[in-house]
C-alpha cells in the first residue's frame, strides 16, 4: 500500500511540476490553463497525504506551518473545477508603473475570494470542508502572484518524506 501511495503522489507531483514549466513566467493569460493544472495537481498531493496518514499528515510541523498556503489551493482547486477563469487576473503590481517596469510587474494574480464568487458560475451549496478553507485562500493566495504561490506549494510538498509518517492508514 505504501508504494501505491508513494507513486500516485508521486506522479501528482510531477504532473504539477509539469504543468508550472509548462505556464513558464506566468505573465500572460495563455498560462493560464497551466497554472490551473498545477492547482490541481497540488491539491491532489495534499489530499494524498491526508487519505494516506490522516493525522500524521495533518498535525505535522510541515503541514501547520503551510496550511494557509495548501488550504488555499484546496479551496482555489474546488473553485476551479466549477469555474477555472475565476480565479485568476493579470494585474500589475502597485499603481505605479512605466513602460519598462511594466514588463517585469505583471502577472497572473489570484482574485479576492469575494470576486471569485461574485463572478463564479457555479456557486451552489458548497460542502463545508471545501467552504472551511476559503479564509486561508483569502490570507495567503488572494492578491500573490499564482506562479510563485503554487511553486512554494509544490516546494513543500517535495520536501515530504513519505517514510517518516510510517505506515498507511
Amino acid at each position: 500500500m505504501e508504494d501505491a501511495v508513494a507513486n500516485s503522489y508521486g506522479v501528482a507531483l510531477d504532473a504539477a511540476d509539469k504543468a508550472l514549466l509548462r505556464a513558464g513566467d506566468a505573465r500572460n493569460s495563455e498560462s493560464r490553463q497551466s497554472l490551473i493544472e498545477a492547482t490541481w495537481w497540488i491539491a491532489t498531493g495534499d489530499e494524498y497525504l491526508r487519505e494516506a496518514y490522516g493525522r500524521r499528515w495533518t498535525a505535522s510541523e510541515v503541514r501547520n506551518e503551510n496550511a494557509d498556503l495548501l488550504d488555499g489551493i484546496f479551496w482555489a482547486r474546488s473553485r476551479a473545477f466549477h469555474d477555472p477563469l475565476s480565479l485568476t487576473t493579470l494585474d500589475r503590481q502597485g499603481a505605479f508603473s512605466n513602460a519598462f517596469s511594466s514588463a517585469f510587474d505583471t502577472a497572473l494574480r489570484w482574485r479576492q475570494w469575494q470576486d471569485v464568487e461574485k463572478i463564479s458560475v457555479a456557486l451552489g451549496r458548497p460542502n463545508r470542508h471545501i467552504k472551511n478553507r476559503r479564509p486561508a485562500y483569502g490570507r495567503r493566495l488572494a492578491g500573490e502572484p499564482v506562479l510563485d504561490t503554487l511553486r512554494a506549494a509544490l516546494n513543500v510538498l517535495e520536501s515530504v518524506d513519505l517514510e517518516a509518517f510510517g505506515p498507511v492508514g
